[in-house]
């Protein structure tokens, strides 16, 4: 009695002693407290702790109670397939579902798997032999969960692929020969491995933990709870609040509170809070309160970022060697996003490559971590000015490529029954000129409505030729030197030395004063140019508008036309354009590009006259012949020292006669064509 009087005085001065002590220094007892297990009955560092606390916190699995998982009983093959469709995100779809009469005995399955089942037989989850005898209430086998994950996952073209595969396991007898493809499948795809000794244990039940980490396996390939995971990387920890502050895709930050009772896993261990560390990457699971109830810290090579909308408008693009996309983005600050093959560009319902889109469009972006996984160009109105550059009318819709004020270049497509106002007039797109300012509304990448200003501005140069086909133009020598050719408006005005005329009365070698609109000849004036050019003749051209080239002194040729009523001389002669000689040296008088005068200088080279004889007189010593090539009578005047030849003899001058065919070798002397040999080629006697 004495001793336990005793005990209860010590106890009581116990109870005293914790009452009076200073609530600092209780708190100073414990910092960090682990939270209890996630069920009563799976101890901290189970096997399949983590497993069962991620598939619970995503609602695939459930306790059998509030407090207790029942990890080592048998999961029954109703359970399974409801916690298959959970995973593949399938039970609203499975809401309402009435068994079909092909399934036999549904009063068996349990009412709350009801749907479920029905939906599972309507996806062919359930079928064959198991529609006549589906056994709910019985333990799943390994074999079976295998069958029934890989039909869930839509696998069964893979795995009668591999029917005929020979398993590595000892008791592969085991396997049903028709179950062996879908064992081999959940091999393959590390969802369901063998046993230690090497055994897959195809007739084993399945126990409640091993169907945890079977169903967290699944989630991890099929991702069709993704949307109910955050994944970032810690920036910080405030365990005062509890509550994290991560880095979500394009350098988005987010504060998530974390339950008091969450579960966190890290390197495969529950810890606290203060354990994650900045740069911890890591997967968290919301309850139904919001905050986390479930965080995981993921290998890097293991984890991705959670996907994430973006909005904003887009800076600029970059499509050579690794494309990305940089934007500025609605709550502010830029963000740079990779693109890649498989990034979805959309405007619309309308699929869009990487080349559609430009600076200035909105977009709205779904991004994982720096990648765009998908943009969409958001069909929203807006207003770009700028300078035209260019226009592209080849292949299909007309490319527009306008200069902004920042120096950049954007180009815009056309839109089906977009208009185009030229100063306020609609016109074609034929009708707009580089140069020109515009203000173009644009939907995505598409102008649905150009307006442009027209521009004027003058230029001088040397006229080179007017065209009248297919349409007017003029063709320009700049005073830079380059060449250019511009249409004419049909109500073009032309003047020419201060009259008024029309385009066939101004000539090349006209200095032209032109006014252009658009890039189109508004006005010309034009001035007669005087010159003189002096040089070897090069070709002479007898036709309708004759043409004589000659060669200047620095080795360059020039060609002109002889005006009407040119006047050629040739010392104290005028003479015909047909009595000049290629090769004479030439002055000529060029007026706007016509040769007005040529004066031709008297040849001292040996020339030739060849023809017959029409007449001789003796005494003077002149000869009249008969030209072949022209039929004109030419007078050759016989030097005193001349020689005759006739069939290689020498002969005199009387033994020449009227008719001979003759070669006359001379040159012209003030005029005089004075000949020094006289060759009889064929003799009018012979």
């Amino acid at each position: 009695m004495l001793r336990l009087r005793r005990l209860v005085g010590f106890l009581t001065l116990i109870c005293l002693l914790i009452t009076f002590i200073s609530p600092a220094v209780a708190a100073s007892v414990s910092v960090t407290t682990l939270p209890a297990g996630v069920f009563l009955d799976v101890p901290a560092g189970h096997w399949a702790e983590k497993d069962i606390a991620k598939m619970k916190a995503k609602g695939v699995v459930a306790g059998v109670t509030s407090d207790f998982y029942s990890p080592n009983s048998t999961v029954t093959r109703e359970q399974l397939v409801v916690m298959l469709l959970r995973v593949m995100d399938m039970v609203k779809d499975s809401w309402g579902k009435q068994m079909p009469a092909s399934f036999k005995n549904p009063e068996r399955v349990s009412s709350w798997a009801r749907d479920q089942v029905a939906y599972a037989v309507e996806k062919g989850i359930i079928a064959g032999q198991d529609l006549e005898n589906f056994r709910p209430a019985d333990g799943a086998n390994r074999y079976e969960v295998a069958v029934f994950i890989t039909r869930a996952m839509g696998l069964e073209a893979e795995a009668a692929a591999l029917s005929n595969t020979v398993l590595p396991y000892t008791d592969a007898r085991n396997i049903p020969a028709w179950a062996v493809g879908y064992v081999a499948v959940m091999r393959n795809r590390n969802i369901m491995s063998g046993n230690s000794d090497g055994s897959f244990g195809a007739l084993n039940a399945v126990t409640r933990a091993q169907v945890a980490s079977i169903m967290a396996r699944v989630d991890g390939q099929v991702k069709k709870l993704a949307a109910a995971e955050t994944r970032g990387e810690v920036f910080s920890v405030s365990p005062a609040d509890r509550s994290l502050i991560l880095t979500l895709s394009g350098a988005v930050s987010v504060t998530v509170q974390v339950a008091t009772d969450a579960l966190i896993f890290k390197d495969n261990k529950k810890v606290d809070l203060l354990q994650l560390q900045r740069g911890d990457k890591v997967l968290g699971v919301p309850g139904a309160s919001g905050a986390l109830s479930y965080v995981e810290v993921l290998k890097p090579e293991d984890f991705t970022f959670s996907e994430v909308t973006v909005k904003g408008v887009i800076k600029s693009v970059t499509t050579t060697g690794l494309a990305s996309v940089v934007v500025s983005r609605t709550e502010g600050g830029e963000t740079a996003f990779s693109l890649d093959a498989a990034t979805q560009i959309y405007a619309g319902t309308q699929r869009k490559a990487v080349s559609d889109l430009a600076a200035g469009q909105e977009v709205e972006l779904i991004t994982s971590g720096t990648k765009a996984v998908r943009i969409d160009i958001l069909n929203v109105e807006r207003q770009v000015e700028g300078t035209l550059k260019s226009v592209d009318t080849t292949g299909g819709s007309p490319r527009i490529t306008l200069i902004m004020a920042d120096r950049t270049e954007s180009t815009y497509s056309l839109a089906a029954g977009g208009n185009i106002l030229l100063d306020w007039k609609k016109v074609t797109v034929q009708e707009l000129y580089p140069g020109q300012k515009v203000e173009a509304t644009v939907r995505g990448t598409a102008i649905t409505l150009l307006q442009a200003t027209s521009i004027e501005w003058e230029l001088t140069g040397t006229l080179l030729g007017v065209s009248f086909a297919p349409r007017e133009a003029i063709r320009v020598e700049k005073k830079d030197g380059t060449v250019e050719s511009f249409p004419v408006a049909a109500d073009v005005r032309v003047r020419r030395q201060s009259s008024t005329v029309t385009l066939r009365d101004i000539y090349s070698g006209d200095e032209v004063e032109l006014l252009l609109k658009n890039g189109t000849v508004t006005r010309i004036y034009a001035s007669q140019v005087d010159s003189e050019v002096k040089g070897r003749i090069q070709a002479i051209t007898l036709a309708t508008n004759p043409k004589v080239t000659i060669v200047l002194s620095d080795g360059t040729e020039k060609t002109y036309t002889l005006a009407s009523g040119a006047k050629i001389r040739r010392g104290s002669q005028y003479i015909q354009l047909s009595s000049v000689q290629v090769n004479s040296l030439a002055t000529l008088k060029v007026s706007s590009g016509f040769v007005t005068e040529m004066d031709v200088e008297v040849r001292t080279s040996m020339e030739y006259i060849i023809g017959a004889i029409e007449n001789i007189n003796s005494t003077a010593k002149v000869l009249v012949i008969r030209e072949n090539n022209t039929n004109n009578l030419k007078e050759v005047y016989i030097k005193s020292s001349a020689d005759f030849i006739k069939f290689g003899y020498s002969l005199s001058f009387s033994g020449l006669k009227i008719g001979d065919e003759v070669i006359a070798v001379g040159k012209v002397e003030s005029g005089i064509f004075m000949s020094s040999l006289v060759v009889v080629v064929a003799s009018s006697e012979s």
